[in-house]
């Protein structure tokens, strides 16, 4: 799709493609981008919003993030919509929400404000507790304890998991939990 000398577009190698005409273009997999959202218009945003941010293995002098945003125009929403369902059903990107961004990126700091609630990422599940089937002899029987890292956490990298990604987590634990270890 293309609006006011800007291209959106998934290329026939399987690349998500940001082309300003005559300026330039930025083309990443799928899988290097963090995070893809689109934000409505709100009071310090006029209209709406695209927001990507994309995590690159290496990169020269030590540049390994890209952080894009770009201005939707009304007549493109409905494309745009379909194109971001596109990279967050069969990509697994998520849809990072503006309240779950660093400090540094907060409104105020940059752009945008909050995102509303019915737009809001369910909670984590639960800690899952796994306990041995048939622990041998002389073996320590308490369970092991996982948990998922927290959301803001410094160890977090990605937020939030995309929904295969949960559906993953959700078999692996089930998985553990029935295994014969």
């Amino acid at each position: 799709m293309e609006w006011d000398g800007f291209t959106l577009s998934l290329t026939s190698e399987g690349l998500v493609e940001l082309q300003w005409i005559g300026a330039g273009v930025l083309e990443a997999k799928p899988s290097h981008c963090t995070s893809a959202s689109f934000r409505p218009p709100s009071a310090t945003r006029p209209g709406h919003e695209l927001d990507f941010r994309f995590r690159f293995p290496g990169g020269a002098s030590g540049t390994k993030t890209a952080w894009v945003r770009v201005d939707v125009p009304p007549a493109m929403v409905d494309q745009v919509r379909r194109f971001m369902a596109v990279l967050w059903r069969d990509y697994s990107v998520p849809d990072l929400p503006e309240e779950s961004r660093p400090a540094a990126e907060a409104p105020g700091a940059g752009t945008g404000a909050g995102v509303p609630a019915s737009a809001a990422v369910a909670a984590p599940p639960p800690p899952a507790v796994v306990e041995p089937a048939d622990p041998a002899a002389g073996a320590a029987t308490d369970a092991v304890e996982l948990e998922r890292v927290p959301e803001g956490s410094v160890a977090w990298i990605l937020s939030p998991a995309g929904e295969r990604s949960e559906e993953l987590f959700a078999d692996v634990m089930e998985r553990l939990a029935s295994s014969d270890r």
